[in-house]
C-alpha cells in the first residue's frame, strides 16, 4: 500500500500489471516444471514456452481492455463528485448496468438530491429571515412613532386636561408593553432557531388587541 501511494498507479495500470504478473508467474512455473520433466525434449519445451507467451499476451490485452472499460465507467462518477464539490448540486450520473459502479452512481444521485433540497431549504430560510427582519423593523417603528407623538403632545402642552393626560399615559404604557413583547418575540425566534423553545399556548382575546391598536393609532390619526 505504501508503494501504491508513493508511485500513484492508476486502476488501468494496476489491472494491466496484475495480469502481466500472473502470466509471468505462470510462465516461470512452466519453465521450471518443463526443465524438470522434459530435459531431453527441447521441442516440447519450446512449444510450452510459446503457448505460455501467447497466453501472457492475451491476458495482458484483456486486462488492459477491462481496465479501460472500468476507467470509462468511473470517469462520470469522478466528474459528478467534482461538480458537487464545486456547488453544482443539479449534477446527476447516468450509468447503465447492474454492477457496483451503477449502484454507486445511484448513491451519488441520491446524495446530490438531498444536497439540492438542503440548499433550497437554506435559501428559503434566508429569504424568510430577511422578510422577518423587514417586518420587525416596520413593527418596531409603529409603536415608537406613537410614543413620540404622545410625548411631544404632552411636552408641548397640547394635552392638559387630567383625564386626557391619564389616557395618554395609559396608551404610552401599553405601547411600551407592546415593544417589550416584540423584543420577547425576537428572543423566542432566536430560541426557535436554536431548537430550545418550549411552546406555552394560551387563549387570547382579539377584541383587546383591536382596542389596543385603535388607541395606539388614534393620536397619529
Amino acid at each position: 500500500k505504501a508503494a501504491e501511494r508513493a508511485i500513484g498507479l492508476t486502476i488501468q495500470t494496476r489491472a494491466f500489471l496484475g495480469g502481466l504478473i500472473a502470466a509471468s508467474v505462470a510462465l516461470l512455473n512452466v519453465v521450471i516444471v518443463a526443465q524438470a520433466m522434459f530435459i531431453s525434449t527441447s521441442h516440447d519445451l519450446k512449444l510450452l514456452l510459446a503457448i505460455v507467451v501467447f497466453s501472457a499476451v492475451v491476458t495482458g490485452f484483456f486486462s488492459l481492455w477491462v481496465a479501460r472499460a472500468v476507467r470509462r465507467r468511473i470517469q462520470p462518477l469522478r466528474e459528478a463528485i467534482t461538480g458537487l464539490a464545486t456547488g453544482q448540486l443539479s449534477t446527476r450520473v447516468t450509468l447503465t448496468g447492474a454492477d457496483e459502479l451503477s449502484g454507486l452512481a445511484d448513491e451519488i444521485n441520491t446524495l446530490a438530491g438531498r444536497l439540492e433540497a438542503a440548499e433550497e431549504q437554506r435559501a428559503s430560510l434566508d429569504r424568510e429571515r430577511r422578510e422577518l427582519t423587514t417586518a420587525v423593523s416596520h413593527d418596531l417603528r409603529t409603536p415608537l412613532a406613537s410614543l413620540r407623538a404622545m410625548v411631544e403632545a404632552l411636552d408641548d402642552g397640547v394635552v392638559t386636561e387630567g383625564p386626557e393626560v391619564s389616557r395618554y399615559y395609559g396608551t404610552m404604557r401599553r405601547e411600551i408593553d407592546r415593544l417589550s413583547r416584540m423584543i420577547d418575540d425576537l428572543f423566542e425566534l432566536a430560541q426557535i432557531d436554536a431548537g430550545a423553545l418550549r411552546l406555552n399556548r394560551t387563549p387570547t382575546d382579539l377584541r383587546e388587541i383591536v382596542a389596543d391598536v385603535a388607541d395606539a393609532m388614534q393620536v397619529q390619526a
